[in-house]
Parts: structure tokens; C-alpha cells; sequence
């Protein structure tokens, strides 16, 4: 979703003029006219204020993009933990909690009999 409102607002390949160019050929001509009317001058620098902040918006976009890039290894980590959790539940209980109760039980048996012997 980042990387589509970073296109939308700035690098669209092409498709079509993004928001930021729009804008920007917006506050051109603003300027224009704040050079004949000085009563637009306002709007001409309103409109620059607003492009700075859409500049700081994309860029907080594009880090934001960059960390939620990740590693596909670790995503296959991931998953293969939670498919032995997800077997584990299914085998020794319904929840997390479950499964490492009947672990504790366990190990407390085995170690009961380990000292009978």
C-alpha cells in the first residue's frame, strides 16, 4: 500500500500524471499570476507549503516501504515455526498455554520416573 500511494503521488511510471506533478505545474502557474496580482501571492505560497510537506510525506513513505521490506528466508522460518506450534496444539492442546502445560507435566513424570529407577 506505500509503494502504491508513493506511485499515485509521485513515480507513476508513466500511466498517468501524478498528484505531485499536477501540483506542481499548479503552483507554476500560480507564481505566474502572483507576478501579475500580487493578491495571489498568498495562494501561489500556499500551495508551495503544500508541496514541501507532500515532499516530506513521500519521503516518510518511502523509509516506511524500505523497513517493511523483508527477508524471505525468515518469513519461510516463520511459517515452518508456526506449522510445529499448529501441530503441537493439535496433538497436546487447544492453546499455547496447553501445549507448554503438558510439556511441564511431562517433564516432571519423566523426571519422576528417572528417580524411581
Amino acid at each position: 500500500l506505500a509503494q502504491e500511494a508513493v506511485v499515485e503521488l509521485k513515480d507513476n511510471d508513466g500511466r498517468m500524471i501524478p498528484a505531485y506533478d499536477l501540483l506542481s505545474r499548479a503552483a507554476e502557474k500560480l507564481d505566474d499570476m502572483a507576478e501579475l496580482d500580487s493578491e495571489t501571492e498568498e495562494m501561489a505560497q500556499s500551495l508551495k507549503d503544500i508541496l514541501f510537506r507532500l515532499d516530506d510525506v513521500i519521503e516518510k513513505l518511502r523509509f516506511y516501504q524500505e523497513q517493511l521490506d523483508f527477508d524471505p528466508e525468515h518469513a519461510r522460518e516463520v511459517e515452518e515455526r508456526f506449522i510445529a506450534l499448529s501441530d503441537l496444539m493439535r496433538k497436546y492442546g487447544s492453546s499455547l498455554a496447553e501445549v507448554c502445560a503438558y510439556g511441564s507435566e511431562a517433564a516432571a513424570e519423566m523426571e519422576a520416573l528417572k528417580g524411581a529407577a
